[in-house]
């Protein structure tokens, strides 16, 4: 699995996956920067970061049905706030 930074070409893909499993999509664009991607060939898990000032917001955490119970949202989680 690779987890790399979002970039702005993965928008529609995160705007899809945050939707697919219902959490919010208002703000994501706003903060691409800060979200990283897991692939399995395809995008199957994210995680997002607010930053404000020096504080940090973990806003979003998905992984597609398909692809849970291996560990890809702790991963994530780890990436993201380092």
């Amino acid at each position: 699995m690779l987890i790399r930074d979002a970039t702005p070409a993965d928008l529609p893909i995160v705007l899809k996956l945050l939707a697919a499993v219902h959490l919010p999509t208002a703000g994501a664009e706003e903060h691409l920067s800060s979200f990283r991607l897991a692939e399995e060939g395809e995008v199957v898990g994210l995680a997002g970061l607010e930053v404000h000032d020096d504080v940090g917001l973990l806003r979003s955490v998905a992984v597609a049905p398909t692809a849970r119970g291996q560990g890809i949202a702790a991963r994530l989680v780890d990436e993201v706030i380092e």
